[in-house]
């Protein structure tokens, strides 16, 4: 039934975005930082209007991969960025949906905060629904930081920069015109210093 839902959301949601031929998806800015069995999610997203007329209340569905080792998300908060406001959310299926606005000709910055549960120190973070969007993204930054108690075993995009510091490892990674086509995978375990 929530996969139904999901589908017939899926094409509504693409007949609204045929529709609002001005609103584009232009660019985002993620950090995750690894936890021992979570990882802590902030997701910048900007959106640009090209049209004269307002964007309002346009249907946004954020999807979460989940199953067994990616349970559903424990906390999200999402904040417009403009009011500063939390904007309300309702969950569908394995994500969730909100609302967003974006004046005449103007852009919008909405943030994702969110926490999920990852009991096999695995991590993934949905890239391809960009695809839906039918155009790359602008730019995408991803900082992905990872503290010295645990050690990096995976990542599924090159790096461009590695930051050290006393008590973190913080992987950089910058992409211009940027239409993934698999999502990022986060792979991690403790590290063991002790003799």
């Amino acid at each position: 039934m929530a996969r139904s839902l999901l589908l017939i959301f899926g094409g509504l949601l693409a007949a609204l975005h045929a529709q609002t031929t001005g609103l584009e998806f232009n660019s985002e800015r993620i950090a995750i930082t690894v936890q021992e069995h979570a990882c802590r999610v902030t997701g910048e997203y900007h959106f640009r209007n090209h049209s004269p007329q307002p964007v309002t209340g346009f249907p946004l569905f954020y999807p979460f991969p989940v199953s067994p080792e990616l349970p559903f998300p424990d906390s999200i908060l999402i904040v417009n960025g403009r009011t500063g406001a939390a904007a309300p959310y309702s969950r569908i299926g394995s994500g969730i949906l909100f609302h967003i606005a974006v004046s005449p000709m103007g852009h919008s910055t909405y943030t994702v905060h969110y926490r999920q549960p990852a009991p096999a120190r695995r991590f993934e973070y949905i890239l391809e629904t960009t695809q839906k969007w039918q155009q790359p993204l602008a730019s995408a930054e991803f900082e992905i930081t990872v503290p010295n108690t645990m050690t990096l075993t995976g990542l599924s995009l090159d790096v461009d920069r590695l930051q050290e510091s006393d008590s973190a490892h913080t992987y950089h990674i910058t992409r211009q015109n940027f239409m993934p086509d698999a999502n990022l995978i986060i792979q991690w375990e403790m590290s063991h210093h002790e003799p």
